[in-house]
């Protein structure tokens, strides 16, 4: 597979949330083994981008040569990106996507494995967009 194709998803999936993807992601960054991270800042004098000096919220931009102090919140979600020419739950959900799309619905496929606690959903990240509105409005989906 092309490199460019996985790190294409792992821009894209970072992107979606306000992140940035993670150079040299999994067990060679030594930030974290995230796909995606917090984004740095831009500089408020030149707009360019900041670089993290060693203390909290401290950061240096090297075009004005100016340091400065920007509080900005770690991201709570950990993205992890898998780009196969097929993934099992994607055939499901293309036939789940018909049926739901025939009667004018959003398609949501639920998995569980048997005697896991974890319960897993999916969706296309445009219907999950609608969902999280519906939601948010204070209706049921």
């Amino acid at each position: 597979m092309n490199k460019s194709n996985w790190k294409k998803l792992e821009m894209d999936a970072a992107k979606l949330f306000g992140m940035t993807r993670t150079p040299l992601s999994g067990g060679n960054s030594k930030i974290t083994r995230a796909d995606a991270m917090r984004k740095n800042p831009d500089c408020p004098v030149c707009g360019k981008r900041l670089y993290e000096v060693g203390e909290t919220d401290e950061w240096y931009c090297p075009f004005c040569h100016v340091k400065h102090h920007i509080h900005v919140p770690e991201k709570k979600v950990f993205i992890e990106c898998k780009k196969r020419k097929s993934h099992a739950i994607h055939a499901l959900y293309l036939d789940t996507k018909k049926k739901a799309l025939a009667e004018g619905k959003i398609p949501v496929v639920v998995t569980k494995e048997t005697g896991k606690h974890t319960t897993l959903i999916t969706t296309e990240v445009e219907y999950m967009k609608r969902i999280v509105e519906e939601m948010k409005d204070g209706h049921n989906v």
